[in-house]
């Protein structure tokens, strides 16, 4: 596991993360904010955290061109 600690509000420290990651190329597939998800289906979570997918886009096609039986496989599940 990685961890940084900051003092930052979790849409600051979501934003800073989002910025740093587009300077590495990376970009945000989806975003999900876990607590506002689990209460839109009438559910209370104690914790406030968001989901970032990221992609490389670069990364990815050149990964899929080697392999794509990596993408079909995960279509099973």
């Amino acid at each position: 596991m990685y961890e940084v600690k900051t003092t930052k509000s979790l849409q600051a420290a979501t934003e800073a993360l989002i910025e740093k990651l587009k300077e590495r190329e990376f970009g945000v597939l989806y975003q999900v904010n876990f607590k506002e998800k689990i209460k839109s289906k009438g559910l209370d979570f104690p914790t406030n955290f968001e989901v970032l997918e990221v992609c490389n886009p670069k990364q990815a096609k050149e990964v899929l061109e080697k392999r794509i039986e990596v993408v079909k496989w995960q279509q099973f599940f």
